[in-house]
């Protein structure tokens, strides 16, 4: 895909104001290298090349590289990102129209999103309660 600056700077503030950072600083707290993961991650997704996902926030290829290998593990193990990373996700896709018509978009809040995992994870610990009764009583 080649560069569109509108759609970088669009990501760039949305990722900016998710995470309450500036990811083009130069810097390695773990909040400013998350909300970078996600923007290049997003940017991957669209077609954009390595080198130009970089060049977009002054960081090399392979600094990308990695980042897109990091957000992989990070979604997997840390709810917060997982809510960040949709949070952004969502707003990226209305700001570009690319899932939802103009004028049918609600936008989906932190809350709902946040109510969303607390559901899923309520369900995980009845399965787990479930599977300790099963285990103790073969244990008696």
């Amino acid at each position: 895909m080649t560069r569109n600056k509108e759609l970088e700077n669009e990501l760039i503030e949305i990722v900016n104001g998710v995470y309450d950072v500036d990811i083009k600083t130069k810097s390695r707290k773990r909040n400013i290298i998350d909300a970078r993961t996600v923007f290049y991650h997003l940017l991957y997704n669209e077609g954009y090349s390595l080198t130009d996902i970089g060049r977009a926030i002054n960081k090399n290829h392979a600094t990308v590289i990695n980042g897109l290998r990091l957000f992989e593990i990070i979604l997997k193990t840390d709810v917060q990102f997982n809510t960040n990373y949709n949070v952004c996700k969502s707003h990226f896709k209305v700001a570009f129209n690319k899932t939802f018509p103009p004028g049918k978009y609600t936008e989906t809040s932190i809350e709902d999103l946040l109510t969303e995992q607390v559901n899923k994870l309520k369900e995980e610990k009845n399965a787990l309660k479930k599977e300790i009764k099963y285990l103790n009583s073969l244990l008696s």
